[in-house]
């Protein structure tokens, strides 16, 4: 992913704890956001978890955006994994 696409959570994500109660909302395709940043991996956190990219994704729902959505909710910033997010696709006319 780079810069400018346009995200939603995928279903790893939502089988997290702190996001589980987004899951309607993202399978209707109300949960959008878009990447604005890439952080690459850093040398000196050798944790399993801060290896690989991470993503900064601005959400366009304004509730999301007074309070950010977390992966955990131990995390000071809200960083993403690449597996978390997918490319939005507008949901089918049914």
């Amino acid at each position: 992913m780079k810069v400018g696409d346009l995200v939603t959570l995928s279903e790893v994500a939502i089988g997290l704890a702190p996001l589980w109660k987004f899951r309607d909302r993202v399978r209707a395709g109300e949960v959008i956001g878009m990447v604005t940043g890439v952080r690459e991996d850093s040398e000196a956190l050798t944790h399993r978890y801060f290896k690989g990219a991470k993503y900064v994704v601005y959400w366009f729902d304004p509730k999301l955006q007074r309070r950010p959505l977390k992966r955990q909710a131990w995390m000071i910033d809200a960083l993403w994994k690449r597996t978390d997010l997918k490319k939005y696709r507008p949901p089918k006319k049914k």
